[in-house]
């Protein structure tokens, strides 16, 4: 070292071309649609409709400030539902490639224990 050079470094990992970032966008959101209180109830099942089963409910979740509700929407509905939705699953970009890998990896170990 001297003072009229100077000393340059570079760190980091070069071992391929850069990765290309995708951009997440929102979805659009569907507006609501003005439903009839006996809509509504078509969709809850009968048995959570019970004032005795709300009580229960209301005094389990004030003990243990939590509730579970098993098969709360009815089960049709439940399942029309999740046919209508568009799922968007987003995957941090510093976790993309190791996901990738461990699908990938996932994969094949699931057809080499298949072929055994």
């Amino acid at each position: 070292m001297s003072k009229t050079k100077v000393r340059l470094s570079v760190t980091g990992w070069f071992h391929g071309p850069s990765i290309v970032h995708q951009v997440y966008t929102e979805p659009k959101p569907i507006a609501p649609k003005d439903i009839t209180e006996q809509e509504f109830y078509w969709w809850i099942n009968p048995v959570y409709l019970d004032p005795l089963t709300q009580s229960e409910i209301r005094e389990k979740f004030e003990e243990s400030s939590e509730i579970s509700l098993p098969d709360f929407l009815i089960t049709e509905k439940y399942q029309e539902m999740c046919a209508a939705l568009t799922w968007y699953v987003f995957i941090p970009t510093f976790l993309q490639t190791t996901v990738k890998i461990f699908i990938s990896y996932s994969y094949m170990y699931n057809i080499g224990t298949l072929k055994r």
